[in-house]
């Protein structure tokens, strides 16, 4: 009974949340990242796939944070 009373207190809400942010804003920055890379590397324009590059690394730091960060929410 006492485990169920510390899990509805305020500070245990707060660090939950900021537990789950740290899966959910790589997951939007995955998907964000992937949707401007291929956007921008479609274009008709000279140099367009090298345009899109830097948004792929960003998505490929998400994805390290991602695979890093699921063991911590998962404890």
């Amino acid at each position: 009974m006492r485990y169920i009373q510390r899990l509805e207190t305020p500070e245990v809400r707060v660090f939950h949340f900021l537990l789950s942010l740290l899966i959910d804003v790589p997951v939007i920055v995955i998907l964000w990242g992937m949707g401007m890379a291929l956007w921008r590397s479609t274009r008709l324009v000279p140099g367009a796939v090298e345009s899109g590059l830097p948004w792929l690394m960003a998505v490929g730091w998400a994805c390290v944070a991602v695979a890093l960060g699921l063991p911590i929410t998962d404890g």
